[in-house]
């Protein structure tokens, strides 16, 4: 799934621990949604039913974990047959 940060969410660490600052507007891929034990690996404390989501950005080359309150599903822009 394709989606977009609508929220800048500031300072986060990618998989491999370097430090980068997601910005409003970079869109990505989902790799797949973060179960108990991976969200307290990835270092979050959820309220209930919060969901994270490890998105691999276009913009950036090892995934990073994100709260699912950040983000929006993007549809891609079908071509126009002529």
């Amino acid at each position: 799934m394709r989606v977009k940060v609508v929220r800048t969410p500031g300072e986060m660490r990618d998989s491999i621990g370097h430090k980068v600052i997601v910005r409003k507007d970079w869109k990505g891929t989902v790799e797949h949604e973060l179960t108990g034990e991976e969200i307290a690996a990835a270092g979050f404390h959820p309220k209930q039913k919060e969901r994270f989501l490890s998105i691999k950005f276009d913009k950036w080359e090892q995934p990073i974990v994100l709260p699912a309150t950040l983000v929006v599903p993007v549809e891609r822009k079908k071509r126009r047959g002529i």
